[in-house]
């Protein structure tokens, strides 16, 4: 065991014969037990500190939910130049603010298929759910309530992730040509 250090004690002791007196053997038992609660009090360490991590990062989304911003009464969506207070939109830390619908349109276009079928699938249950009217029971409300602020903070999860222009979906359209083969208003452009 001296001579190789990728063997332990306990990979040998099974070919020991059963009549065999450990005290002979004790010193490296010891040691390998040793060894042993070493790397167990090594593993509490680094469970604490991811848990400590944890738990900072969960402070940390719990703070940036009540964080807000403001808009001006004269700021336009980014993509389609319209007022910002005219329709429901995110506004985000950079200052860049969407209206829901264009930020919606806009990300389809980079979103991988799942996702896409995900935000139909989520539009789709939104349109089906409509707000309860006073006619419906307190406790009914509710629930339909919940589900549709379910729905959307799912809907918003994909959608209003990250600032279109800042984020990495900015980044990913790179890749994507300016001007498609099939648009037809820049056939003038060729030469």
């Amino acid at each position: 065991m001296k001579q190789c250090s990728l063997l332990k004690i306990e990979d040998i002791l099974p070919f020991f014969p059963s009549f065999i007196v450990i005290d002979k053997f004790k010193d490296e038992i010891c040691s390998s037990l040793e060894e042993y609660n070493s790397k167990i009090e090594k593993l509490k360490e680094e469970m604490d500190e991811s848990t400590q991590s944890a738990n900072q990062i969960n402070n940390e989304t719990k703070a940036l939910k009540n964080r807000y911003g403001f808009v001006n009464q004269n700021q336009k969506c980014e993509l389609c130049g319209i007022a910002i207070l005219e329709r429901a939109f995110f506004l985000f830390p950079c200052q860049h603010a969407f209206h829901i619908d264009c930020t919606t349109n806009e990300i389809m276009l980079y979103l991988d298929e799942t996702s896409k079928m995900r935000v139909r699938q989520l539009e789709r249950e939104l349109f089906e759910n409509p707000r309860p009217g006073p006619e419906v029971v307190k406790d009914v409300a509710t629930i339909i309530i919940a589900k549709r602020n379910d729905l959307k903070n799912q809907l918003d999860q994909i959608i209003g992730r990250e600032c279109l222009f800042c984020g990495e979906t900015m980044i990913n359209s790179i890749s994507i040509p300016l001007v498609q083969p099939n648009d037809f208003q820049f056939s003038s452009w060729k030469i």
